[in-house]
């Protein structure tokens, strides 16, 4: 199980310790931390090796199959002293207790946080395989929610997605450099066209 979190620079977080229990119960008004806290067990959870034999945790996707968290300055804290950002854990495997933490910095622009692995080497590939282990998302739907994002798509390859799902991001981004023309209308009747599709 895990014993206790410990965020440096993360989002709301410049620097904070939770203890856990097997129920913790997170309150506090908005804008106090508690997405930050399950942000942090999500994102670690998402880059785990794919086998428990596998290689340490190197690098951290931000936008994953749990959660979505946009770009490392996205989520570097706007209380930063300094440019690193640190996942800490303290994990209780088989009555021992073993620390690791993950810590990194990038350009702000980066959807992927390269980070070094510290403490018990590999024992954080076991804990995450555990089947015990679950990560369930109950933000509030909002268009980060929504909608997909990803730097490298719309900023450095100016692309909108296949199917458009990264257009909100690419606006965003591009708004005050794209030439959007004067308004087009429609004539005022088609032949055989409804009324009710005659639109702007």
């Amino acid at each position: 199980m895990l014993s206790s979190l410990s965020l440096h620079n993360f989002k709301s977080a410049r620097n904070l310790e939770v203890p856990l229990k097997r129920l913790t119960v997170l309150s506090g008004l908005n804008g106090a931390g508690k997405s930050t806290v399950l942000q942090a067990l999500g994102l670690v959870l998402q880059n785990r090796p794919s086998t428990i034999h596998s290689d340490l945790i190197t690098r951290l996707i931000l936008n994953g199959s749990l959660i979505r968290l946009g770009t490392i300055g996205n989520i570097l804290s706007d209380r930063a002293e300094d440019q690193f950002i640190k996942i800490g854990l303290q994990v209780i495997l088989d009555e021992q207790s073993f620390n690791v933490e993950w810590r990194g910095e990038g350009n702000a622009e980066d959807d992927v946080l390269d980070v070094n692995e510290s403490g018990a080497f590999g024992k954080a590939s076991w804990f995450f395989h555990d089947q015990e282990f679950q990560f369930l998302q109950a933000d509030r739907l909002t268009p980060q929610t929504l909608y997909d994002r990803s730097d490298s798509a719309s900023r450095e390859r100016q692309l909108l997605g296949a199917h458009g799902q990264f257009t909100p991001d690419f606006l965003a981004i591009h708004a005050d450099i794209m030439k959007v023309g004067e308004k087009r209308h429609c004539p005022a009747s088609i032949p055989g066209l409804p009324s009710e599709l005659m639109a702007r």
